[in-house]
C-alpha cells in the first residue's frame, strides 16, 4: 500500500500525468446550491413573469389601438368619399347656377335694351297720340275696337296688342281707297310705331324688305294701284312675316 501511494505521489510529479489528469478533469465543479440562491432564482422568475405579463398587456393594448385606428381610418375614408361625392354634386349645381346666372345676366341686358327702346318710344307716344286724335271721327269710330283717343295711356295700351296691330293693318288695307293720302300716311306711321313697340317685347315678326325699284312679286306684294306688272315705284306700307316659320303675315302695300 505504501509502495502504491509512493508511486502515485511520484506520478503526480510527472508533468505528463498532471497534463492527463487536467485533460480528463472538468474545468470546474458546480458549486453547492444554497437556500439564498434558490430564493434569488425564484424572485428572478417571478419578476420575469410580471414583466412578461406587462409586455403581453401592452401588446394587447397596442393591438386594440391598432384596430381602433384602422376603424377610424376606414370611417375617414368613407367620409372622404361622401364629401367628394357631395362636392361633385355641388360643383354640378354650381355650374348649373353659373349657366343660369349667365342667362339671367343676358336676359337682364336684353331687358335693359328693350327698356331703353321703350323709353325712346314712350317719348313719341304723345306725338302719335296727337296724330291719331287729329284724324276724323269716322276713322276713330272705325278703329274704336283697335285704338282709343280718350288718353295717351289707353292709346298705348290698346295699340300695343297683336290683335290691334293686325286690326289696324286690315283697316288701312280695307279703307285705302276711302281715306285720303294724308290720313293713310298718318295711319301708316302709327302702324309702324306700334309694330316696333310690340316686337320689342315679343320679337316674333320681321318687316319685309320691300323697296322702290324691286320687281313686283304677288307672293310678297299687294298692289294698291298702277300697272299690273313692273317695278315698284312707291312702298305705302311694308308687310311682315313670322320669324320662326317664315310665313308671310301681311304683304307689303305698294304702287307700281
Amino acid at each position: 500500500m505504501v509502495d502504491f501511494i509512493t508511486k502515485v505521489l511520484d506520478a503526480l510529479d510527472d508533468k505528463r500525468v498532471v497534463d492527463k489528469i487536467r485533460e480528463i478533469t472538468p474545468p470546474y465543479l458546480p458549486q453547492r446550491t444554497t437556500t439564498q440562491d434558490v430564493r434569488t432564482s425564484v424572485s428572478t422568475t417571478e419578476e420575469f413573469r410580471k414583466k412578461y405579463k406587462e409586455l403581453e398587456r401592452r401588446c394587447t393594448m397596442l393591438e386594440n389601438k391598432k384596430n381602433d385606428i384602422a376603424e377610424s381610418l376606414s370611417f375617414v375614408k368613407s367620409r372622404n368619399a361622401d364629401i367628394e361625392k357631395k362636392l361633385s354634386e355641388l360643383m354640378i349645381k354650381s355650374n348649373g347656377l353659373e349657366a343660369k346666372n349667365m342667362q339671367l345676366n343676358y336676359d337682364l341686358a336684353e331687358a335693359r335694351k328693350r327698356a331703353l327702346a321703350i323709353e325712346e318710344k314712350y317719348a313719341d307716344i304723345e306725338k302719335y297720340y296727337k296724330m291719331y286724335c287729329s284724324l276724323s271721327d269716322d276713322i276713330h269710330n272705325t278703329l274704336s275696337r283697335v285704338l282709343s283717343c280718350k288718353s295717351p295711356t289707353l292709346f298705348i295700351a290698346a295699340g300695343s296688342q297683336r290683335d290691334s296691330i293686325e286690326g289696324l293693318w286690315d283697316t288701312i288695307s280695307y279703307n285705302r281707297e276711302k281715306y285720303n293720302e294724308e290720313e293713310l300716311k298718318i295711319l301708316g306711321e302709327i302702324f309702324d310705331f306700334f309694330f316696333e313697340l310690340y316686337n320689342n317685347f315679343n320679337n316674333i315678326y320681321e318687316r319685309l324688305d320691300t323697296r322702290p325699284g324691286d320687281l313686283f312679286d304677288s307672293r310678297l306684294h299687294d298692289r294698291i294701284s298702277g300697272n299690273v306688272n313692273g317695278s315698284i315705284s312707291y312702298v305705302f306700307l311694308r308687310g311682315y312675316r313670322n320669324i320662326k316659320t317664315g310665313n308671310i303675315i301681311k304683304k307689303s302695300m305698294i304702287i307700281i
